[in-house]
């Protein structure tokens, strides 16, 4: 599961921390150097690290992540499950907790961030799923696949692609289609079919 590891671990970062942060300062050296796209791990995605990699030197890349992830303005493609999920289109919903549930009981994770936020942000998601394929916990990459990312983060990426003002996040909406649709194939999971309200 190494190569799964890898890749939700880098687009989980892209997709959570802001332009600059310290978490990102290696992987922008690689990203700088081309040798992130010559070690990604699956062909279809390397021509858009490339083309990602020359977007992220595009001036207001800081403005285009407050602008997507942060506000004040409502979000037009916000990161966060429940809003997909729940009927009344909110963060911390039922499906939050089922989320919650699962990997507090079931998986024994117990996640912190520096402040109260929804544990179902599509980054933090990628992130905590590079790091069970990583422990080689693949019940659990499968599930957190199967019933919490993949039944709507197509939906969420269409929607960042289609809003983003900057071409950095709109190439990596599609990085991140692209990878999902990667492994779902490799790890041969069906997602649960769930209504999306957004």
């Amino acid at each position: 599961m190494q190569p799964l590891a890898h890749s939700a671990r880098l687009l989980g970062a892209w997709f959570y921390y802001p332009p600059g942060a310290p978490a990102l300062e290696q992987l922008d050296r690689h990203f700088d150097d081309g040798s992130l796209a010559e070690a990604w791990p699956y062909a279809a995605g390397t021509p858009l690290l490339v083309t990602l990699s020359e977007a992220r030197q595009e001036p207001l890349l800081d403005d285009a992540y407050q602008q997507l992830f942060v506000g004040p303005d409502a979000l037009a493609a916000p990161p966060w499950g429940s809003v997909y999920l729940d009927p009344e289109q909110v963060v911390f919903g039922d499906s939050h907790q089922a989320l919650k549930r699962f990997l507090e009981h079931e998986e024994g994770v117990s996640l912190t961030t520096t402040q109260r936020e929804p544990l179902d942000h599509f980054g933090l998601l990628l992130l905590l799923l590079g790091q069970l394929a990583l422990e080689g916990r693949e019940t659990g990459v499968d599930r957190l696949l199967g019933e919490f990312l993949l039944p709507w983060s197509w939906r969420y990426l269409e929607q960042l692609e289609e809003h983003a003002p900057h071409p950095f996040y709109r190439i990596l909406a599609q990085l991140g289609a692209t990878t999902l649709d990667q492994w779902q194939m490799e790890r041969g999971i069906t997602p649960h079919q769930l209504r999306l309200y957004r």
